[in-house]
């Protein structure tokens, strides 16, 4: 093997964090985007849902990539009071490689930076452990949604934290 195939192999395992409005995202980003929720919400799990929600629209969109392609994703919107955000359409495609907590981990200091006081989602039940492990907690009763049970958590901004 040449040094140059080892240099391009090596590149090509660079994983690249990228934090983008729905401005900010080029064609290939929103496609790929789509592309990774489709897999994983539409073929893996078999929701059949409208992704296309108008929410992408005013998202902050936290995902990584590599060689061109979303590996775990997720967006942050404002709700209605300014001081609450959400997190929606979270999904790892690489499951078990840290990927899902890196991205969830910048999601949430993107909602401090915002001016967030209060972190929201609607967790698929079996993810409980996860995102209480980031300091998410239970609120409410469970749901079906889609067939899929799910719970409401969130978390507060730490008392300092900007």
């Amino acid at each position: 093997m040449y040094f140059c195939d080892k240099i391009e192999i090596l590149l090509s395992n660079l994983m690249e964090l990228r934090i983008k409005t729905f401005e900010q995202l080029s064609a290939t980003e929103l496609y790929e985007l789509l592309k990774a929720r489709a897999q994983v919400f539409v073929m893996e799990q078999q929701i059949l849902y409208v992704d296309m929600d108008d929410i992408d629209y005013k998202s902050i969109h936290v995902f990584l990539w590599n060689n061109n392609k979303v590996i775990a994703c997720a967006r942050l919107f404002q709700e209605d009071n300014p001081a609450i955000w959400h997190v929606g359409r979270m999904l790892t495609i690489e499951r078990g490689k840290g990927y899902g907590k890196w991205v969830m981990q910048e999601v949430i200091q993107q909602a401090w930076q915002q001016g967030a006081i209060i972190l929201r989602m609607e967790a698929q039940t079996h993810a409980i452990g996860f995102y209480e492990q980031l300091g998410f907690r239970c609120i409410g009763e469970k749901f079906e949604e889609e067939g899929i049970l799910h719970i409401r958590m969130e978390m507060s901004r730490p008392n300092g934290q900007l």
